[in-house]
């Protein structure tokens, strides 16, 4: 079929001492044409270019039925696909202390690309969102209750794009809690097509060393308890011993010792888990280090 194309009668306006023209249209018109060309600007979709955070419940999560920007229809590409590893915590392996803060880091690679967003938010499995988040880039934006996500200004990298964010731990008893994520990896068109969503988790326990687990069966004393470094256990069998921070970090270890008697005056005051075990009895005391 032959392409028609139709030109516009050329318009002629008697020009007059008081309008300005810019060629043969009045500045006016021109000004009207701009405005109006620059609000469809605005209002066509562009990948990931919000300028605050992208719209909340896109993060993969139960609490919006695990969909996705990908999953949703607002950007097109490949099947949502699965990748390992990129949400990490400075969270120890014991698990969170309910109340402490930490940070976490989102990091999205793809070899080529150079746009990047993520959205995510610590929920359990029946969508209850745990925990709260607190923003601490400018590169990165809360999106509503429960979620966080890139900026239009934390979008570009080089073959990856790595945000931080810090997150309260919930209060004691909310049990393990998933970091669920969506992260785009762009192919920068200005629309919403060609681009390759992922998703990735990472699930933390709540601590199993600490507050909320000292146990004790009366058979192991720790003394003097505040200590001013030196502890004492009685215990007459032979003994593993594994000293904690406050935050779940193992900072001592004596294993199979009879030793009665510890000097922790090299570590820093403060709150401290002492885990004994000898035999089969298991047991894990609080004590404060002071001056």
């Amino acid at each position: 079929m032959n392409e028609q194309i139709i030109k516009p009668k050329k318009i002629t306006m008697k020009k007059s001492k008081t309008t300005k023209w810019v060629g043969n249209i009045p500045l006016f018109i021109a000004l009207l044409i701009l405005i109006a060309y620059a609000s469809l600007q605005f209002d066509t979709p562009k990948a990931m270019s919000y300028a605050s955070a992208p719209p909340a419940g896109y993060a993969g999560a139960p609490a919006n039925g695990m969909i996705t920007c990908n999953t949703s229809g607002c950007h097109s590409g490949t099947a949502t696909q699965n990748a390992n590893g990129w949400i990490t915590s400075n969270i120890p392996g014991t698990g969170y202390v309910p109340g402490n803060t930490y940070t976490i880091t989102a990091t999205a690679t793809y070899a080529g690309r150079n746009t990047f967003g993520f959205e995510i938010s610590p929920q359990n499995a029946s969508g209850t969102k745990l925990g709260t988040l607190i923003n601490t880039s400018t590169q990165t934006g809360m999106a509503g209750t429960g979620y966080i996500g890139q900026k239009s200004n934390g979008l570009s990298g080089s073959g990856s794009k790595t945000w931080t964010f810090d997150w309260q731990a919930p209060t004691a008893g909310s049990g393990s809690v998933t970091f669920y994520g969506a992260f785009n990896c762009a192919n920068g068109n200005g629309g919403t097509s060609g681009d390759f969503i992922y998703t990735s988790t990472l699930t933390v326990q709540e601590v199993t060393t600490g507050v909320e687990m000292v146990n004790s069966h009366d058979k192991i004393s720790v003394y003097p308890n505040p200590s001013s470094g030196v502890i004492n256990i009685t215990n007459t069998n032979e003994v593993t011993v594994m000293v904690y921070s406050y935050i779940g970090k193992l900072v001592r270890v004596y294993k199979n010792t009879n030793r009665k008697q510890f000097d922790l005056s090299e570590l820093e005051k403060g709150v401290y888990f002492i885990n004994i075990q000898t035999g089969k009895i298991k047991e894990t005391k609080k004590i404060i280090l002071s001056n």
